[in-house]
């Protein structure tokens, strides 16, 4: 067995995620340790220490090198183990049959490739009554990882689980997400607490009874300056409530489904200070693309408390664990806005038709009681002259977070629109009298017909507001229909 490491990075995109090697790490040694949990009856709680130590790469400290190390007390990497790692594309979780494990291609680990030159690990698995040791040394710029490369030995005494070791930044990444700024930004010990408990949270609910009284330590030095941080069960919030939803795509007679969750979690700012507010798209129980930008409009929105508390909104749902990339921070596989699809993949629901349903949930969630519509449109109305009757004709909404600028912006926009859409019904109705006999049996009711679109037309246009002046109409010979404006 043979991992192809050049062929794996060329055909596996490197994540958007900084933390994505954090979340690959903790995400295996859970997985570890649910499979230790399903083998040993007297399996202790889950404990995970993961270390980042930076240094400085050049004598100005202007660039670092990371070393990021994780050691829990899982299973170990056995045969079985050690096949599945050499293995890319593989069905190895899936075929264990344990509640919460991963589900995975086995892509993650090329993630480390992608960050790092140097991948080394040191484990200590049962064999039956035995002991066994196996290690992969410390190599630079590996092409491939051979079966042979392991190194397996007795022993006598040793905890069961794993030591691995990410060592030796690519380059290219010291000047962009690994830079100095962002490492000091990024992997102090709370940052990454912070990112693993809100990025895993409902990993963490789902898997309260089978993590046991966990701990989870971050250690970090970076440069020198050095902190500590521990997560445990008390850390893991409670729900304020779960939402079902269901969203369809309608193609004429025909629809398809899907089913998604909204858990929504509003945490007390004293209790919780966190960084942010997130909203998130979720897949395999973990945050695979934030969305909350689409309805906190602001960075100060996005960053500070709403009416003293922080939101966390995630939605969850099949589709979405099927139609997440192989990086996990996007879903390429699920169409925007035609869900028409192929022979091969019929209709699909789109995030057009997902964002329909689910923008209202959200809104209605993170929205503080005392925000007020009449304001923001009362605004909008002195500053830029927009009436009430003008957004209900445009089908603008005005939500939390918006600006009587945005608002405006939107009006004109969607009004825009509108006017392009009414000329071509003109356009229609001019061709359509052009077409008509005078001495057919029909032409007086298809001329009613054609009135009665007009005139709905023309009082659209009184309801709103606008000026009317839509065109006018005047016969030409037989039957046509010319439209000035």
């Amino acid at each position: 067995m043979t991992l192809d490491i050049r062929g794996s990075l060329k055909n596996t995109r490197i994540s958007k995620n900084p933390l994505v090697v954090v979340d690959e790490l903790l995400a295996n040694s859970i997985d570890a340790f649910l499979i230790r949990k399903r083998d040993e009856a007297d399996a202790v709680a889950l404990e995970v220490t993961l270390k980042v130590k930076a240094t400085k790469a050049d004598l100005l400290g202007e660039v670092y090198d990371l070393e990021i190390t994780c050691e829990d007390n899982g299973c170990g990497v056995g045969p079985e183990q050690r096949k599945a790692f050499l293995t890319k594309d593989t069905s190895y979780k899936d075929d264990l049959n344990i509640p919460g494990i991963g589900k995975c291609k086995g892509t993650g680990r090329v993630q480390f490739f992608h960050h790092f030159t140097a991948v080394s690990l040191s484990s200590i698995y049962r064999e039956g009554d035995r002991l066994k040791h196996i290690s992969l040394p410390l190599l630079r710029d590996r092409k491939t990882i051979e079966e042979t490369d392991f190194t397996i030995e007795d022993r006598d005494t040793g905890d069961v689980g794993t030591h691995i070791r990410l060592s030796h930044v690519v380059p290219k990444l010291r000047e962009t997400i690994l830079s100095v700024a962002s490492v000091h930004r990024t992997f102090t010990a709370e940052a990454i607490r912070q990112h693993v408990l809100f990025n895993l949270l409902q990993r963490f609910v789902s898997l309260k009874d089978d993590l046991g009284d966990f701990q989870i330590k971050f250690v970090s030095d970076l440069g020198g300056t050095k902190s500590e941080e521990t997560l445990t069960p008390a850390a893991i919030p409670k729900h304020t409530s779960v939402t079902p939803i269901t969203v369809e795509h309608v193609e004429g007679k025909d629809k398809v489904s899907a089913h998604f969750t909204i858990t929504h979690y509003k945490l007390d700012e004293t209790q919780y200070p966190l960084p942010r507010n997130i909203i998130g798209l979720c897949a395999k129980a973990s945050i695979a693309e934030l969305i909350t930008g689409r309805y906190l409009k602001t960075k100060t929105l996005e960053n500070n408390a709403i009416d003293g508390h922080y939101h966390i909104v995630l939605v969850e749902g099949p589709l979405l664990d099927d139609g997440v990339n192989e990086q996990r921070d996007g879903f390429d596989k699920i169409p925007l806005d035609n869900g028409s699809g192929d022979l091969f993949e019929g209709m699909q629901v789109t995030f057009e038709d997902i964002f329909s349903v689910l923008d209202d949930k959200v809104q209605e969630l993170i929205t503080p009681p005392d925000w007020s519509r009449d304001t923001i449109v009362k605004d909008v109305a002195k500053d830029f002259g927009v009436s009430e009757e003008m957004l209900s004709y445009s089908n603008t909404r005005v939500k939390f977070g918006d600006t009587p600028n945005e608002v405006a912006k939107r009006v004109l926009t969607n009004l825009q629109e509108q006017v392009v859409n009414e000329t071509s019904s003109l356009s229609a109705m001019k061709e359509a009298i052009k077409g008509l006999a005078p001495d057919s049996d029909d032409f007086r009711r298809k001329i009613d017909d054609l009135s009665s679109e007009f005139a709905s037309l023309v009082l659209s246009r009184l309801s709103s507001g606008l000026p009317t002046h839509l065109g006018s109409l005047s016969f030409e010979g037989q039957g046509a229909f010319s439209t000035q404006r």
